[in-house]
């Protein structure tokens, strides 16, 4: 899922046409006082994230035949306007140039350790500079590429490098070793950060350390959210809406947009948040 999403991202990206952006960016303070919520809207799935005033902070996963809360912890911003999202049970993924290992949680660390062995034997018995996506997709033995023309191995590669450029640079196989190294000692793995920055009327959200790369490139966000009317609703990255709009949203399947007539049959799921209590009013805007 997250390698088709960053696939769509990547050719909505290029197809792009840019328009200059206006007025200033801001980063926002949250009021630790009052519900903030966010909603990340795609043509197949959508996000939602409720930083609640209690400290505490819930995302919830809407797809065409399920809503589920996906993963729930504590916030705080900092002075800088840095929110961090400190997890109970998701682990942040391992990142390093063109190339990503995604960490579900702490049962993904059996695959973690496995990987960063064969990854260090695939460096010290291979010297070349460059390597084919093929061969990267292979390490740690879970390729899929033979059966299925798609480089889905256990190292997850940029698509523009995987199906474009088709070479992956030592360097990047090399830095993510090392970042692997650091990941294994570090005490923050559930911890996920990003900055509220408010653009014209929106208010959206740039991460850190976490989601895919067209949600941490501000300039690329202002460019996209230049482009919109009021109304619409950017896609692949959070921006602030209303608590109306969250439980509405939020408690109902994802909508097919391309085979409307499958709607008939879509479950209305409205469990994800009939169990939610907030303990604020919704964020004035």
């Amino acid at each position: 899922m997250p390698f088709l999403r960053l696939l769509l991202i990547s050719t909505i990206l290029f197809l792009q046409m840019f328009v200059a952006p206006k007025g200033p960016l801001i980063t926002v303070s949250l009021s630790s006082d009052k519900c903030h919520f966010f909603g990340l809207f795609s043509y197949t799935e959508a996000e939602f994230l409720a930083l609640l005033s209690n400290g505490e902070y819930l995302r919830i996963m809407r797809m065409h035949m399920f809503v589920s809360p996906s993963d729930s912890g504590t916030w705080k911003q900092n002075k800088d306007g840095v929110v961090t999202l400190s997890s109970r049970y998701k682990f942040r993924d391992v990142e390093f140039g063109s190339l990503t290992f995604y960490m579900a949680n702490d049962k993904s660390l059996t695959n973690f350790k496995k990987l960063k062995m064969e990854l260090s034997k695939f460096l010290q018995h291979s010297p070349l500079k460059e390597f084919s996506p093929e061969a990267v997709s292979s390490i740690g033995g879970r390729s899929s590429y033979k059966d299925t023309g798609v480089f889905l191995g256990d190292i997850t590669i940029d698509p523009e490098i995987a199906y474009v450029k088709k070479i992956v640079p030592r360097s990047d196989l090399e830095g993510l070793l090392r970042s692997m190294n650091e990941y294994e000692v570090a005490t923050n793995k559930n911890e996920f950060r990003f900055i509220p920055l408010k653009y014209e009327h929106w208010i959206f959200l740039e991460w850190q350390n976490a989601e895919l790369p067209n949600a941490r490139d501000r300039k690329q966000m202002v460019l996209e959210l230049a482009k919109l009317e009021k109304d619409e609703m950017p896609p692949y990255y959070f921006v602030e809406i209303s608590q109306e709009v969250f439980e509405k949203e939020a408690g109902t399947t994802q909508p097919f947009m391309f085979y409307k007539e499958m709607n008939k049959n879509r479950p209305h799921n409205q469990e994800a948040t009939q169990k939610i209590t907030f303990p604020c009013s919704s964020p004035k805007h």
